[in-house]
């Protein structure tokens, strides 16, 4: 069994560390190991799937988003999931993309009048 990533905050360095201490125990309870050379440890901010993520929240990175705004609209329905998925993860802050019900409208084509 493979796992990517973990990711563990906390709201001060005392929940952090209890935290991590709760997520390295369900680990070894579970079998599993990390590599100690790929863990980074209290790090005050990290880039993470297309984010900026610190203590001030979720931040959308601008060459993402820019690369979602001109993307060309998906031509069926397997590029409209990827598109529908990448807009939909959450954010803390403004991206100027329009909301999703317009995202949807625009990538099934209703507003030029077309359909997948």
């Amino acid at each position: 069994m493979y796992i990517d990533d973990i990711l563990i905050t906390g709201a001060s360095s005392e929940e952090h560390l209890q935290a991590l201490n709760e997520v390295l125990q369900r680990l070894e309870k579970a079998g599993l190991q990390a590599k100690k050379q790929k863990c980074e440890f209290m790090s005050p901010s990290v880039t993470y799937l297309g984010h900026h993520i610190d203590a001030k929240g979720l931040h959308r990175l601008t060459e993402k988003v820019q690369a979602v705004k001109e993307a060309p609209p998906p031509r069926n329905v397997q590029e409209f999931g990827l598109t529908h998925v990448l807009q939909q993860i959450p954010t803390a802050n403004s991206s100027g993309l329009p909301s999703t019900e317009k995202r949807c409208e625009m990538a099934l084509g209703k507003e030029r009048g077309g359909s997948l």
